[in-house]
């Protein structure tokens, strides 16, 4: 399916990689040439790539770039978020996964039957 829209950088079933997709975390430190947007110790979503131009890498799904089932990960500082306050670790790191889905959703253009006790705002 990825490599139908010109995404061919999965594993094949002989690399070696670091699964993990959906995380949340806390920021630890900052690679050079950032903007050090949040504080050290900030909880944190973040969008689940790393883009170095027009290359993109899935986290946990690239060789390139391991995933939340490390000990740490590296995301890109301008695809994060903070996490709100209170709201669970992993709670926040459903953010992602349900941004998709609403999106599908919202361009689904499914009609509800007005009789239906279902809405959809």
């Amino acid at each position: 399916m990825f490599a139908t829209v010109g995404y061919d950088k999965l594993p094949r079933h002989d690399d070696t990689v670091v699964f993990g997709h959906e995380f949340s975390g806390q920021v630890v430190e900052y690679g050079r040439d950032t903007h050090r947007r949040w504080k050290t110790g900030t909880p944190v979503v973040a969008m689940p790539m790393c883009r170095n131009g027009r290359d993109v890498q899935i986290v946990g799904s690239s060789t390139q770039v391991p995933g939340a089932y490390s000990e740490q990960i590296v995301v890109q500082e301008s695809m994060t978020f903070a996490v709100p306050n209170g709201l669970p670790p992993a709670h926040a790191a459903l953010t992602e996964p349900m941004a998709v889905a609403w999106h599908a959703v919202r361009h689904a253009k499914i009609l509800i039957d007005p009789t239906s006790a279902a809405t959809v705002p």
